[in-house]
């Protein structure tokens, strides 16, 4: 009687600055295919968080379809940007319950990192007193007049911290200045400017679901600007803070909504869930929970025998329930082996793992610590390989 192959589930994260989540997982995929055997078997299953590649691997999974169109991106110069369109009935069931859609909905998936996305801008670009989400309202106002019933938004990666004032201004919110003259192309350098809020114009909206981890208020000390804002370039942290906090107060005002501030993800991509949340009934939901049950990876992980993972960066924050290492946490509650390949590695995630988990989780860093940042970047792809190889030469 032959032995059945061992079963290897690929699911890596994107390598940020190097590789796709999808490029990963085939680079994994590729490398042990290379070794010319044929008693394991592979399943490649990208992961995403809410950032880069959201839509299209959410999309992809369930036989849905890309579609592409040209919207502003952070600095409203212009970007082709997807939208993922997939039928609710071909979800597993978790995740449409997740959403709450009901059978036959036709269902949006937009990532912001597409059209307002941190990666889309040059280090010298990068100020959040002028950067727009308007081409992430452009992606939802286009799906609206497409006829979704349901809007998935993965709100990861974002370049923004403007409140949502560009992605309510695309949907059709007006921003008045004191002598009733319309404000165009809103962002946090015109927000003094303001003197209120008009949504009698603005689109009406199918229910929201926003894919976030973050689960801050918009202001205060764990809020967007003072946690967020600095990530992305931000000057005059405390200057913004306040304009958050004047700009909220208006839009509160106008909203028949009555958003809330302080409710927990209020602050997540600078500030967007907020804006939306003045709009449209929206409904924050873990990411990679939601990801985890629209691809059905326990279903996956149960049916392995190994399960290969990794990211760019896994570091203590990553032990927050960060996609690679939530799935590793899955794999060990069901007594799979596990291995996460880091880009860079930082110095006792290791340790902090193999107490949690027992020796079914180990880490392989892919870069030197001595290395420069484009060093490890460039070397990502060929050391991916280097190392995959190595595990299945010594492991299988």
């Amino acid at each position: 009687m032959m032995n059945r192959p061992t079963n290897i589930l690929l699911a890596f994260d994107k390598f940020k600055g190097a590789l796709t989540a999808e490029e990963a997982c085939g680079i994994a995929a590729s490398s042990l295919g290379s070794l010319g055997r044929d008693d394991f078997s592979l399943v490649e299953a990208p992961l995403t968080d809410g950032g880069e590649g959201f839509c299209p691997i959410l999309a992809e999974a369930n036989g849905g379809k890309i579609e592409r169109i040209e919207v502003a991106d952070p600095l409203w110069r212009s970007v082709r940007a997807p939208i993922g369109w997939v039928e609710s009935g071909r979800l597993p069931e978790a995740a449409r319950k997740r959403i709450g859609a009901k059978p036959g909905e036709k269902v949006a998936v937009i990532e912001m990192a597409s059209a307002s996305g941190l990666l889309l801008l040059d280090e010298s670009e990068r100020d959040p007193w002028h950067t727009t989400t308007a081409g992430t309202g452009e992606l939802i106002r286009h799906a609206v007049v497409s006829g979704a019933d349901r809007i998935v938004l993965g709100v990861g990666g974002s370049a923004t911290n403007d409140c949502g004032a560009g992605v309510l201004e695309a949907l059709g919110v007006e921003f008045l200045a004191v002598d009733g003259q319309l404000i165009t192309q809103v962002c946090p350098a015109r927000f003094d400017k303001v003197d209120r809020v008009d949504f009698s114009r603005a689109m009406e909206l199918p229910p929201l679901i926003i894919a976030s981890d973050v689960r801050s208020p918009l202001l205060g000390k764990s809020g967007a600007t003072r946690v967020f804002g600095p990530q992305k370039g931000l000057k005059d942290v405390e200057r913004m803070e306040d304009m958050f906090t004047q700009l909220s107060i208006k839009v509160s005002a106008a909203s028949t909504r009555d958003p809330s501030a302080d409710d927990p993800g209020m602050g997540a991509a600078g500030g967007i869930s907020f804006g939306l949340s003045s709009l449209a009934a929206v409904r924050i939901e873990p990411g990679f929970s939601l990801v985890s049950e629209w691809m059905g990876l326990e279903d996956k992980i149960s049916a392995a025998d190994w399960v290969l993972t990794g990211e760019g960066r896994v570091d203590q924050g990553s032990l927050s329930g960060k996609g690679p290492i939530s799935l590793v946490r899955e794999a060990a509650a069901q007594g799979v082996q596990t291995r996460i390949f880091a880009g860079a590695l930082e110095a006792g995630v290791p340790e902090s793992l193999s107490a949690e988990l027992g020796d079914s989780c180990k880490c392989i860093a892919l870069s030197d610590p001595n290395w420069s940042l484009a060093t490890a970047l460039e070397m990502n792809r060929s050391r991916l390989e280097e190392e995959v190889i190595h595990w299945a030469r010594a492991e299988l």
